[in-house]
C-alpha cells in the first residue's frame, strides 16, 4: 500500500490578475482626470479648432489643421511637466498599502508572492499612464483622419516620448516608494532626489564665486549635474527643430535612454 499523498505542483507567478484590476479600478479618477486632460488637449482640440476655422488669413482650415498636426511634439514640454506629477500621484496610489501596517499585513497574508504584489501594483500604476495615451493617440488618429490633416510621424511621436518620459519618473516614483517609511516622504525624496544633483551644483558655484577670483563656473560640472536632473535634462535637450524646414523633434533617442533607466529603477 502506498501511503504518498498527491499534491499539486505550485506554479511561481510574478503576476496577480486579481490584484492588478482591483488596484487599477480603485483608482480610476487619476487615470480618468489624466486621459481626459489629454482628450482636450489634442481630439478634442482638432475638432474645437476645424469648427471655428483658421484664424490665419494665409492658411485655409485644412493647412491649420495639418500645421496643428505637425507642431503636436511641440507640447511635449507641457507633457514632460504632467509625467513628473503624475508619475508620483500614480505611485504614492498603488502603494499605499505599504503606508499603513494594516492594510500592508493585510496584503502581505494573501497567498500571494510578494513578487506579484510589487509587479501587480507597479503595472496598474504604469497603466494609468500608458493605457490613456494609447486610447488618446486612437481617438487623434481617427479625428485627424476625419478632418484630413493625418500626420502619423508627429502623433507617433508624441505617443512615444510622452509614454517614455512617463514610464521614467513612475518607475522613479516606484523606486523612492520602497525605501520611505510614510506616503508624504515619497513626494519629498522624488522632488529632492530630481533635483539634487542641479541645487548642490549651483549651490557650490555660488560659494565658489565669491572666495575665488575670476571664477565664472564649472562647466563640466554642470553637465555632470544637468544628466542627474532628469526633469531639465529633458526639458532643454527636447524639442522642435524647424532649422530643416519642417519641424524635426529632436531628443527622442535621450528620451529612450531615460525610458530604459526607469525599467532598470524598476
Amino acid at each position: 500500500m502506498s501511503w504518498e499523498v498527491r499534491t499539486m505542483r505550485s506554479g511561481t507567478s510574478f503576476f496577480n490578475g486579481t490584484l492588478y484590476r482591483k488596484a487599477f479600478f480603485r483608482f480610476w479618477p487619476i487615470w480618468a482626470l489624466y486621459g481626459t486632460m489629454w482628450l482636450l488637449i489634442l481630439p478634442l482640440r482638432f475638432l474645437t479648432e476645424a469648427m471655428r476655422g483658421s484664424v490665419r488669413s494665409d492658411l485655409t482650415d485644412t493647412e491649420y489643421l495639418l500645421q496643428m498636426a505637425k507642431d503636436i511634439p511641440d507640447m511635449l514640454s507641457f507633457g514632460l511637466l504632467t509625467a513628473l506629477v503624475a508619475g508620483v500621484v500614480c505611485a504614492m496610489a498603488v502603494f499605499s498599502y505599504l503606508y499603513s501596517s494594516r492594510s500592508a499585513c493585510m496584503m502581505h497574508a494573501l497567498p500571494a508572492r510578494r513578487e506579484a504584489l510589487f509587479v501587480s501594483h507597479y503595472l496598474a500604476g504604469l497603466s494609468f499612464l500608458l493605457l490613456p495615451h494609447l486610447a488618446v493617440y486612437a481617438l487623434t488618429v481617427a479625428v485627424e483622419a476625419a478632418l484630413g490633416c493625418l500626420e502619423l510621424v508627429p502623433l507617433t511621436t508624441w505617443l512615444l516620448t510622452q509614454s517614455g518620459v512617463c514610464l521614467f519618473f513612475y518607475s522613479f516614483a516606484v523606486f523612492c516608494a520602497m525605501f520611505t517609511g510614510h506616503i508624504l516622504a515619497l513626494p519629498a525624496f522624488y522632488l529632492i532626489l530630481n533635483f539634487l544633483a542641479a541645487a548642490i551644483t549651483y549651490l557650490l558655484e555660488s560659494i565658489a564665486r565669491e572666495f575665488l577670483f575670476g571664477f565664472n563656473g564649472a562647466e563640466w560640472a554642470e553637465k555632470w549635474a544637468m544628466w542627474f536632473t532628469p526633469a531639465l535634462k529633458l526639458l532643454r535637450a527636447t524639442g522642435l527643430d524647424y532649422m530643416s524646414g519642417t519641424p524635426r523633434y529632436c531628443g527622442l533617442g535621450l528620451v529612450v535612454l531615460y525610458a530604459l533607466i526607469g525599467l532598470v529603477l524598476a
